[in-house]
Protein backbone atom coordinates (compact mmCIF):
# COMPACT_ATOMS: atom_id res chain seq x y z
CA UNK A 1 0.00 0.00 0.00
CA UNK A 2 1.28 3.48 -0.83
CA UNK A 3 0.98 5.60 2.30
CA UNK A 4 1.95 8.67 0.28
CA UNK A 5 -1.48 8.48 -1.31
CA UNK A 6 -3.26 8.91 2.02
CA UNK A 7 -3.99 12.40 3.33
CA UNK A 8 -5.13 12.91 6.90
CA UNK A 9 -7.63 15.74 7.14
CA UNK A 10 -8.66 18.02 10.00
CA UNK A 11 -5.33 18.38 11.74
CA UNK A 12 -4.69 15.77 14.40
CA UNK A 13 -6.87 13.05 12.95
CA UNK A 14 -10.32 14.07 14.07
CA UNK A 15 -12.91 15.40 11.68
CA UNK A 16 -15.62 17.81 12.71
CA UNK A 17 -17.83 14.79 13.46
CA UNK A 18 -15.26 13.26 15.80
CA UNK A 19 -14.18 10.61 13.30
CA UNK A 20 -11.13 10.02 11.15
CA UNK A 21 -11.02 11.15 7.49
CA UNK A 22 -8.62 9.55 5.00
CA UNK A 23 -8.28 10.49 1.33
CA UNK A 24 -6.69 8.39 -1.41
CA UNK A 25 -5.41 11.07 -3.76
CA UNK A 26 -3.03 9.07 -5.97
CA UNK A 27 -3.04 5.64 -7.59
CA UNK A 28 -2.33 2.87 -5.08
CA UNK A 29 -2.35 -0.92 -4.82
CA UNK A 30 -3.48 -3.44 -2.19
CA UNK A 31 -5.16 -0.83 -0.01
CA UNK A 32 -6.09 -1.85 3.53
CA UNK A 33 -8.26 0.70 5.32
CA UNK A 34 -7.45 -0.55 8.82
CA UNK A 35 -3.72 -0.40 8.13
CA UNK A 36 -4.07 3.16 6.82
CA UNK A 37 -6.22 4.27 9.74
CA UNK A 38 -3.79 2.76 12.26
CA UNK A 39 -0.90 4.63 10.64
CA UNK A 40 -2.93 7.82 11.06
CA UNK A 41 -3.44 7.28 14.80
CA UNK A 42 -6.51 5.05 15.02
CA UNK A 43 -6.46 2.53 17.91
CA UNK A 44 -8.33 -0.62 16.91
CA UNK A 45 -8.18 -2.04 20.43
CA UNK A 46 -10.59 0.64 21.67
CA UNK A 47 -12.27 1.87 18.49
CA UNK A 48 -11.34 5.39 19.56
CA UNK A 49 -12.94 6.93 16.45
CA UNK A 50 -16.64 6.31 16.00
CA UNK A 51 -16.41 6.71 12.20
CA UNK A 52 -13.54 6.23 9.76
CA UNK A 53 -14.20 7.71 6.30
CA UNK A 54 -12.09 6.76 3.29
CA UNK A 55 -12.59 8.86 0.14
CA UNK A 56 -11.13 7.86 -3.24
CA UNK A 57 -10.72 10.96 -5.36
CA UNK A 58 -11.96 11.23 -8.94
CA UNK A 59 -9.47 9.85 -11.47
CA UNK A 60 -7.64 7.74 -8.88
CA UNK A 61 -7.15 3.99 -9.43
CA UNK A 62 -7.05 1.51 -6.55
CA UNK A 63 -5.80 -1.78 -7.94
CA UNK A 64 -4.12 -5.03 -6.86
CA UNK A 65 -0.48 -5.99 -7.28
CA UNK A 66 -0.79 -9.65 -8.28
CA UNK A 67 -3.03 -12.18 -10.00
CA UNK A 68 -6.33 -12.77 -8.22
CA UNK A 69 -5.67 -10.25 -5.44
CA UNK A 70 -8.17 -7.81 -3.92
CA UNK A 71 -7.78 -4.09 -4.58
CA UNK A 72 -9.41 -2.64 -1.42
CA UNK A 73 -9.62 -4.58 1.85
CA UNK A 74 -11.34 -3.00 4.83
CA UNK A 75 -9.60 -4.88 7.62
CA UNK A 76 -11.49 -5.99 10.74
CA UNK A 77 -12.31 -2.70 12.43
CA UNK A 78 -13.33 -2.59 16.09
CA UNK A 79 -17.04 -3.27 16.58
CA UNK A 80 -17.49 0.29 17.86
CA UNK A 81 -16.22 1.82 14.62
CA UNK A 82 -18.22 2.49 11.46
CA UNK A 83 -16.38 2.56 8.15
CA UNK A 84 -17.59 4.83 5.34
CA UNK A 85 -16.16 4.37 1.85
CA UNK A 86 -16.81 7.12 -0.70
CA UNK A 87 -15.57 6.06 -4.12
CA UNK A 88 -15.25 8.75 -6.78
CA UNK A 89 -12.56 6.87 -8.68
CA UNK A 90 -11.88 3.33 -9.89
CA UNK A 91 -11.44 0.27 -7.67
CA UNK A 92 -10.43 -2.84 -9.61
CA UNK A 93 -9.35 -6.32 -8.51
CA UNK A 94 -6.61 -8.09 -10.44
CA UNK A 95 -7.27 -10.59 -13.24
CA UNK A 96 -6.91 -14.27 -12.44
CA UNK A 97 -3.87 -16.22 -13.57
CA UNK A 98 -3.85 -18.19 -16.83
CA UNK A 99 -3.81 -21.96 -16.39
CA UNK A 100 -0.76 -24.02 -17.36
CA UNK A 101 -0.18 -27.69 -18.22
CA UNK A 102 -3.89 -28.32 -18.62
CA UNK A 103 -4.76 -26.34 -15.50
CA UNK A 104 -7.76 -24.09 -14.99
CA UNK A 105 -7.64 -20.32 -14.98
CA UNK A 106 -7.47 -18.56 -11.63
CA UNK A 107 -10.34 -16.63 -10.07
CA UNK A 108 -10.38 -12.88 -10.60
CA UNK A 109 -9.61 -10.67 -7.61
CA UNK A 110 -12.28 -8.77 -5.69
CA UNK A 111 -12.77 -5.03 -5.96
CA UNK A 112 -13.67 -4.51 -2.28
CA UNK A 113 -13.62 -7.11 0.50
CA UNK A 114 -15.31 -6.31 3.81
CA UNK A 115 -13.74 -8.04 6.77
CA UNK A 116 -16.05 -8.91 9.64
CA UNK A 117 -15.51 -8.83 13.38
CA UNK A 118 -17.37 -11.33 15.55
CA UNK A 119 -20.08 -9.53 17.48
CA UNK A 120 -19.59 -6.33 15.55
CA UNK A 121 -22.64 -4.08 15.43
CA UNK A 122 -21.38 -1.15 13.37
CA UNK A 123 -22.95 -0.72 9.94
CA UNK A 124 -20.46 0.03 7.18
CA UNK A 125 -21.41 2.04 4.10
CA UNK A 126 -20.30 2.37 0.49
CA UNK A 127 -21.15 5.39 -1.63
CA UNK A 128 -20.09 4.49 -5.15
CA UNK A 129 -19.93 7.40 -7.57
CA UNK A 130 -17.24 5.79 -9.73
CA UNK A 131 -16.52 2.19 -10.72
CA UNK A 132 -15.96 -0.91 -8.59
CA UNK A 133 -14.90 -4.02 -10.49
CA UNK A 134 -13.75 -7.54 -9.93
CA UNK A 135 -10.91 -8.81 -12.07
CA UNK A 136 -11.50 -11.06 -15.02
CA UNK A 137 -11.16 -14.79 -14.54
CA UNK A 138 -7.98 -16.26 -15.99
CA UNK A 139 -8.09 -18.29 -19.19
CA UNK A 140 -7.77 -22.05 -19.04
CA UNK A 141 -4.69 -23.82 -20.37
CA UNK A 142 -4.72 -25.43 -23.78
CA UNK A 143 -4.89 -29.22 -23.95
CA UNK A 144 -1.84 -31.37 -24.80
CA UNK A 145 -1.81 -33.98 -27.54
CA UNK A 146 1.16 -36.07 -28.73
CA UNK A 147 1.76 -37.05 -32.32
CA UNK A 148 0.45 -40.50 -33.23
CA UNK A 149 1.64 -42.87 -35.96
CA UNK A 150 1.08 -46.63 -36.62
CA UNK A 151 3.87 -48.76 -35.12
CA UNK A 152 3.85 -51.31 -37.98
CA UNK A 153 2.44 -54.13 -35.84
CA UNK A 154 -1.16 -53.03 -35.81
CA UNK A 155 -0.67 -50.75 -32.85
CA UNK A 156 -0.03 -47.08 -32.35
CA UNK A 157 3.03 -45.13 -31.38
CA UNK A 158 2.58 -41.85 -29.46
CA UNK A 159 5.63 -39.63 -29.50
CA UNK A 160 6.88 -36.07 -29.69
CA UNK A 161 6.22 -33.43 -30.71
CA UNK A 162 3.41 -32.65 -28.30
CA UNK A 163 1.08 -29.95 -29.59
CA UNK A 164 -0.56 -27.59 -27.11
CA UNK A 165 -3.81 -25.80 -27.85
CA UNK A 166 -4.23 -22.10 -27.33
CA UNK A 167 -4.92 -20.71 -23.86
CA UNK A 168 -8.35 -19.24 -23.18
CA UNK A 169 -8.80 -15.48 -23.05
CA UNK A 170 -8.96 -13.62 -19.75
CA UNK A 171 -12.50 -12.53 -18.91
CA UNK A 172 -13.68 -8.94 -18.96
CA UNK A 173 -14.07 -7.05 -15.70
CA UNK A 174 -15.88 -9.34 -13.27
CA UNK A 175 -16.47 -11.94 -16.00
CA UNK A 176 -15.40 -15.59 -16.27
CA UNK A 177 -12.35 -16.47 -18.32
CA UNK A 178 -12.61 -18.69 -21.39
CA UNK A 179 -11.65 -22.35 -21.59
CA UNK A 180 -8.49 -23.30 -23.42
CA UNK A 181 -8.48 -25.07 -26.78
CA UNK A 182 -7.79 -28.74 -27.46
CA UNK A 183 -5.42 -29.28 -30.40
CA UNK A 184 -6.55 -31.39 -33.35
CA UNK A 185 -5.46 -35.03 -33.77
CA UNK A 186 -1.79 -35.23 -34.72
CA UNK A 187 -1.03 -37.94 -37.28
CA UNK A 188 -3.01 -40.91 -38.54
CA UNK A 189 -4.37 -42.06 -35.16
CA UNK A 190 -5.40 -40.50 -31.88
CA UNK A 191 -3.17 -40.48 -28.79
CA UNK A 192 -5.81 -38.71 -26.75
CA UNK A 193 -5.42 -35.61 -24.64
CA UNK A 194 -2.85 -35.71 -21.87
CA UNK A 195 -3.99 -33.45 -20.21
CA UNK A 196 -7.13 -31.95 -21.75
CA UNK A 197 -7.78 -28.23 -21.80
CA UNK A 198 -8.51 -26.29 -18.63
CA UNK A 199 -11.63 -24.26 -17.94
CA UNK A 200 -11.68 -20.51 -17.39
CA UNK A 201 -11.54 -19.04 -13.91
CA UNK A 202 -14.50 -17.33 -12.27
CA UNK A 203 -14.82 -13.58 -12.56
CA UNK A 204 -14.00 -11.62 -9.41
CA UNK A 205 -16.67 -10.07 -7.20
CA UNK A 206 -17.05 -6.31 -7.42
CA UNK A 207 -17.75 -6.32 -3.68
CA UNK A 208 -17.86 -9.11 -1.13
CA UNK A 209 -19.70 -8.03 2.03
CA UNK A 210 -18.65 -11.29 3.69
CA UNK A 211 -21.80 -11.24 5.85
CA UNK A 212 -21.23 -7.65 6.98
CA UNK A 213 -24.11 -5.18 6.88
CA UNK A 214 -23.18 -2.57 4.25
CA UNK A 215 -25.47 0.30 3.26
CA UNK A 216 -24.99 1.16 -0.42
CA UNK A 217 -25.69 4.42 -2.25
CA UNK A 218 -24.53 6.36 -5.30
CA UNK A 219 -25.09 5.86 -9.02
CA UNK A 220 -21.70 4.38 -9.92
CA UNK A 221 -20.96 1.21 -11.88
CA UNK A 222 -20.32 -2.32 -10.56
CA UNK A 223 -18.64 -4.99 -12.69
CA UNK A 224 -18.91 -8.44 -11.16
CA UNK A 225 -21.10 -10.03 -8.51
CA UNK A 226 -22.09 -8.00 -5.45
CA UNK A 227 -21.81 -10.77 -2.90
CA UNK A 228 -23.70 -10.55 0.38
Amino acid sequence: MAFSSIILLAGSGSSSSGGLDLVISANTTDYNALTAATAAGYDNSTGNETTVTVTINSGVNVTASGSGLTAFTTGAFNANTTLRIINNGNIQGANGSTGSNGGNGGEGGKGIFFNTLTGGLATHSLENNGTVSGGGGGGGSGGHRRTCTPDGDGGEDCHSPTVIGGAGAVGGLGEDGQAGENPPIQGSCDCGLQPPRGVGGAGGDSIDKNGRTVAQSGSGTYNGTQRA
